[in-house]
């Protein structure tokens, strides 16, 4: 939204509760999605267009919790809300800012009896900060500070950067698993080396030069 049309937002607003009284809020479900301006066009499943349809909404802003210059948090929404099913999408809820509805904004969606919350499969806890997609995969931070839980039922999880930091210890990664690949190779012994009895164990310790650099821990 230009400072043009913020402006002209603001003085519709308060013209209009200056003069008449009116509903600031509707129900509706999204039908389209425009992923370039993160905005919706809505069915209004409780209004009628006249013609024995529903009425749908031109393109409005979907709210978000955080919104920059290409950055911010986007969750998109799938919409399907059609004249033949027109609570097919997710509910929404649609702020009118006059009484003409000239201008309008969609700032949250809601879950209901078709599209339940995660909590209804899973068992979270006050506090728990939950996304979970439609496929299953879940973040979720637990909010006595326990835990943070990954789950992907499919396919793999992909971390790009630098260097990576895991644990708490302050080892790095190479010597966690060296630690680990040398208790197994130091009671490791081979049987039929030219003699009746297995070899020794090996003689020499791998060093971390053998390992990669790009993790950390600590």
């Amino acid at each position: 939204m230009s400072n043009a049309e913020e402006l002209l937002h603001i003085l519709k607003q308060a013209a209009s509760q200056e003069s008449n009284s009116y509903k600031p809020f509707i129900y509706g479900h999204i039908s389209t999605y425009d992923p370039t301006l993160h905005r919706v066009r809505v069915i209004f499943p409780s209004l009628s267009d006249g013609n024995g349809g529903f009425v749908v909404s031109g393109w409005l802003p979907l709210g978000t919790m955080a919104a920059g210059d290409e950055f911010g948090v986007q969750v998109i929404p799938y919409g399907g809300a059609t004249q033949q099913n027109p609570t097919a999408g997710e509910q929404c809820k649609v702020a009118f800012f006059d009484k003409n509805h000239s201008l309008m904004a969609t700032p949250c969606q809601f879950f209901n009896n078709e599209m339940v919350p995660p909590s209804a499969a899973g068992t979270y806890a006050s506090g728990d900060v939950v996304m979970v997609t439609k496929g299953e995969a879940q973040l979720v931070l637990k909010g006595d500070g326990s835990a943070v839980n990954v789950k992907v039922n499919a396919g793999v999880v992909n971390i790009t950067a630098p260097t990576i930091n895991i644990g708490s210890n302050g080892e790095t990664l190479q010597e966690v698993v060296l630690k680990a690949a040398w208790t197994y190779l130091a009671g490791h012994t081979h049987s039929g080396c030219g003699g009746s009895s297995p070899s020794g164990p090996p003689i020499s310790v791998p060093t971390s030069g053998v390992l990669t650099t790009a993790l950390n821990a600590g």
